[in-house]
């Protein structure tokens, strides 16, 4: 897994809070594509971590938090870089650190992070899983990213309101919140913009936030966008080469639940039936189609200030790997078609991964160690 031989990686130089200074991209001293290794989680019980599972978070020691779809206390789940259950967090209820179902789940540092939208509030746990806090947020809004400075959040009802698209910063114990990207950056709009196609639009942007940069991926050249916090474009990438192949399960999945919409017809909001698409015309968009490059939430920066954009191609699993402008390579993991369910931090990688046609049990969750190519042995 060697990558090119020359990278970029982001640096934050800050003069004031208020005002953020431009995002310098120079080079690292590492020039190459990192290594993973797949961790063998032996103590999960496999037929535990399955399809039931909703969302996933690892922090900086390789613990993975997971939220499965069954009620129970804890809520969510921990289980170390070995396996092992380690206690969790949360239950279900309206009451002070308890949710209804958490939108997102983020390791910043050895604090977890959730969004409760029933109540409108952001909750943070302590690595034991203890409730620190909590606040209120702006309802209606979408948490789309966790960083050191704050979280991003998005409106993903904006069409109905007529205004352009909208990317908010919500900083840590700060009540107000603050545009960060919106009508000056159209890149935003190009990145939401809808297409012809199946499954080839998004309802919230695809974007990861580290040391003052936001990273925004148009999924359909696809095209990488870095700004600051203040909104202004650093700089952007092609990354050429990085269109994904849909798979044939994936195809017959996805044409499958066509035909079902058009046989039995589709619900409008204003409660009627309608009649379903046309599978025929479904079937020559497929055969001309290109997907999108990344799955919602697929992109993340590791501790390097790497880009990782984790996706499925042609029924497997593709990790790229930039480093602010220059991609560094590809990655193929060992898990068949991941999902949306990725996080990366300093130097860990967890997926929830489908495990094909006829797998017993159909799903698994998987973790990685990060390494640089120049060292003997893996964190």
């Amino acid at each position: 897994m060697r990558g090119m031989a020359f990278a970029g990686a982001l640096l934050l130089t800050t003069s004031c809070a208020e005002q953020p200074e431009p995002v310098a991209i120079v080079p690292t001293a590492s020039a190459e594509l990192p290594r993973v290794e797949l961790v063998h989680l032996a103590g999960i019980d496999a037929g535990y971590v399955d399809a039931r599972i909703h969302k996933i978070a690892v922090d900086t020691t390789g613990r993975i938090a997971f939220f499965p779809r069954e009620d129970g206390i804890p809520l969510i789940r921990f289980v170390d870089a070995s396996g092992r259950w380690t206690g969790g967090a949360s239950r279900i209820g309206p009451g002070p650190g308890e949710l209804d179902f958490p939108s997102r789940i983020w390791f910043v540092a050895d604090t977890l992070i959730t969004h409760d939208a029933a109540r409108a509030v952001e909750i943070r746990f302590d690595r034991r899983g203890a409730l620190l806090g909590e606040r209120r947020i702006p309802p209606g809004r979408v948490p789309l990213a966790a960083a050191s400075e704050g979280v991003l959040t998005f409106d993903p009802n904006w069409e109905f309101s007529q205004g352009p698209a909208r990317l908010w910063l919500l900083p840590w114990d700060v009540a107000d919140v603050r545009e960060v990207l919106g009508a000056a950056q159209p890149q935003l709009a190009a990145a939401l913009a809808k297409q012809p196609g199946p499954a080839i639009t998004y309802p919230w942007p695809v974007v990861a936030m580290q040391n003052g940069v936001i990273a925004l991926v148009e999924p359909r050249k696809p095209t990488v966008w870095y700004f600051n916090l203040a909104g202004k474009l650093l700089d952007s990438v092609v990354v050429e080469g990085a269109a994904r192949s849909r798979g044939p399960y994936e195809a017959a999945e996805e044409l499958e639940n066509f035909a079902r919409a058009s046989r039995s017809g589709t619900i409008g909001p204003d409660g009627k039936r309608y009649r379903g698409p046309d599978i025929d015309s479904v079937k020559r968009l497929f055969a001309a189609d290109r997907p999108p490059v990344a799955f919602i939430h697929g992109a993340n920066f590791d501790g390097h200030g790497r880009l990782w954009i984790v996706g499925p191609h042609n029924d497997s699993t593709r990790a790229l790997v930039l480093a602010g402008t220059r991609l560094l390579g590809a990655i193929m993991l060992p898990c068949f078609r991941v999902g949306r369910f990725v996080s990366v931090s300093n130097r860990w990688l967890a997926l929830h991964c489908s495990k094909g046609e006829g797998g017993d049990p159909p799903f698994e969750l998987q973790l990685y160690r990060i390494g640089e190519p120049d060292s003997t042995k893996l964190p």
